[in-house]
């Protein structure tokens, strides 16, 4: 899809829904609009030794916090429509935790607090960005795997992505999970434990289960 054509679904807190193209006009105007992901590191100078990086102790592989989206929007309106123009979009997004759909990546969503900046316009031409500074690190599949399981014991069956995931449990009566060694107590409603994660060769069976639903979100970087 040409750069200069794309756009972009942009989705509020509340749920609402716009196309910069459809709903604005506006189009991408740079081919780079998703930044490098900023990497937690934790290091330690041993006096007279070698800087031990000490970043993947705690979970076992790197950690990646935030990464900026800086996406550069121009279109076309008369020049005394612009000033309106920039106050419908602040009042819709600015400092608004957003997700930003992208038009050549339709199935993930990427998530963080707006700004919009640099407006300049010359004749009918405006041009502005809208930045996210501190967006997540990763993109979320727009459609997670589900699956209910409707019996007292079950055995819970997780999908394999690349990086694991935390699922998230929807009980609808107090239940637990075990794998055997460890056993973790679900409550009624939703539950998240982060030390369950997928992609694991454990086997985790529910018991004391009367429906349960699992959630999982892909994530990707």
């Amino acid at each position: 899809m040409n750069a200069l054509t794309n756009g972009f679904t942009i989705i509020t807190p509340d749920g609402k829904k716009y196309h910069s193209l459809v709903d604005f006009g506006l189009a991408i105007g740079n081919t780079n609009p998703i930044g490098k992901p900023v990497q937690e590191k934790f290091t330690v100078d041993v006096p007279g030794g070698p800087v031990l990086d000490l970043s993947e102790v705690l979970t076992g592989e790197p950690v990646f916090k935030t990464r900026p989206i800086h996406i550069e929007l121009g279109g076309i309106r008369e020049r005394f429509l612009w000033d309106s123009v920039m106050s419908a979009f602040r009042n819709k997004f600015e400092g608004k935790i957003c997700k930003i759909i992208f038009d050549n990546d339709y199935e993930w969503y990427w998530e963080g607090r707006v700004e919009l900046a640099d407006f300049e316009r010359e004749v009918s031409l405006g041009k502005f960005s809208l930045d996210i500074p501190e967006a997540d690190a990763y993109k979320y599949a727009i459609t997670p795997y589900e699956r209910s399981y409707d019996t007292e014991t079950a055995v819970v069956e997780f999908p394999v992505y690349d990086r694991a995931v935390v699922p998230t449990f929807i009980c609808t009566d107090a239940c637990q999970i075990s794998d055997g060694t460890t056993t973790y107590d679900l409550s009624i409603g939703e539950n998240r434990i982060p030390n369950l994660k997928t992609n694991t060769d454990k086997v985790w069976t529910l018991s004391g289960n009367d429906s349960t639903t699992v959630i999982c979100r892909e994530m990707s970087l």
